[in-house]
């Protein structure tokens, strides 16, 4: 039998591509992970619990709570998240709690002793703020390993100094913040520049997305979606997720506000996780070699030409099918998704995206849908040896 690419099935061939990617290396199933966060003190663990119970149903595994708006006794505030922490574990979750210097000084925790948060069913505390470099590294070594997730988007510079101070980084991790006021949020250069500061240190990151459901709430009384980069406020909510999975920079995918629809919930749930996935508006004259190219290859970023991102699979994939001149416009724009046909037959079945503003078509590129407006920014992030795809919803 043939070994000839064309003889495997997208399956096949998708495992040959992952290989070709990661070498020798094992194919792993990708290690992003979904959260959502609940705030118990705006709402009822009735609520909180069916949240939960819903999330799990969609893949979510982290849940992240904020004591900082925490206003109750302390008394009434370890019982009450305590409870809703335990029920998340029960169900899988891993639990996050947003702390500062004045929630520990007001439940009597000290760097030195962070055994109430496991007793409270924490696995992890995020520090809004930090101690300093003593007082932070010690509490990288709590007996109860508990994770110190720190804050990414205070950018001083705090964990490169941790490490330099010899703190236990296998209980670090960093979180970006979210902004609830609408402007607030991180621009991309910067959110770029600080979630490589933390990947280059070798720290797992998260980050959050909003749900855009009316009266949805966080910490805070402000309903203005809760984002870490600005550019994905109001965003569909899978978009916001697969801009995250597209920068290959943040590992845990939260969202910010409750409640998210069962809707919304699905649709984070269905992100593919491994790859960079476009929305596009198709051509309504699709043909079905051309639906199939689009929709169903695996699609993998070769070397950036000076106009177009190409890839080096469909040509090879589709090498006997027959692809007429069909939508050939005199001239392509940013973010055209095009696929070559027979007047350059060598490459007929080529994909590409074009990233020039304008590109002269003398009637070899099939235009067969356009990346949508808002999603245009993640052109830049595609990189050689990318796995990208397409979907319309």
């Amino acid at each position: 039998m043939s070994n000839s690419i064309e003889n495997y099935t997208p399956e096949e061939l998708e495992q040959i591509v992952l290989k070709h990617v990661l070498g020798d290396a094992e194919i792993e199933k990708p290690t992003t992970r979904l959260g959502i966060s609940i705030y118990p003190e705006h709402s009822t663990p009735q609520k909180d619990h069916a949240y939960l119970e819903l999330a799990a149903k969609y893949g979510f595994t982290r849940m992240f709570t904020c004591l900082l708006s925490a206003d109750e006794s302390v008394e009434t505030i370890i019982a009450e998240f305590t409870a809703i922490n335990g029920y998340a574990r029960e169900l899988g979750f891993e639990v996050i709690l947003d702390v500062n210097p004045i929630v520990l000084k007001k439940l009597g925790v000290t760097p030195d002793d962070l055994s109430l948060f496991a007793r409270m069913n924490a696995d992890s505390i995020r520090l809004d703020m930090g101690f300093g470099v003593e007082s932070d590294t010690k509490m990288t070594y709590n007996p109860e390993n508990l994770i110190i997730d720190f804050n990414a988007s205070a950018h001083n510079g705090q964990l490169k100094k941790l490490i330099d101070n010899n703190a236990n980084m296998k209980n670090v991790s960093a979180c970006h913040n979210f902004y609830p006021q609408l402007n607030t949020g991180l621009g991309l250069e910067n959110f770029y520049t600080y979630s490589r500061n933390m990947n280059n240190l070798g720290v797992r990151l998260a980050a959050f997305i909003s749900s855009n459901e009316p009266n949805t709430f966080g910490p805070w009384p402000v309903s203005e979606g809760l984002v870490s980069v600005e550019v994905n406020r109001g965003q569909e909510i899978s978009a916001q997720a697969r801009f995250m999975v597209a920068t290959k920079l943040v590992q845990d995918i939260m969202i910010g506000n409750a409640y998210a629809s069962e809707t919304e919930l699905k649709a984070v749930g269905d992100v593919n996780l491994n790859k960079t996935v476009f929305k596009i508006v198709p051509e309504a004259t699709l043909t079905a070699i051309e639906t199939k190219i689009l929709y169903d290859d695996i699609h993998l970023a070769r070397e950036e030409g000076a106009y177009v991102k190409r890839d080096m699979i469909s040509r090879f994939v589709n090498k006997k099918a027959t692809i007429e001149p069909n939508c050939c416009p005199e001239t392509l724009h940013y973010g055209d998704v095009i696929i070559l046909n027979n007047r350059l037959a060598h490459y007929a079945g080529e994909l590409q995206i074009v990233t020039a503003k304008t590109l002269n078509n003398d009637g070899r590129y099939n235009r067969v849908g356009t990346i949508v407006e808002d999603e245009l920014m993640m052109i830049d992030l595609l990189s050689p040896n990318d796995l990208f795809g397409f979907t319309t919803t």
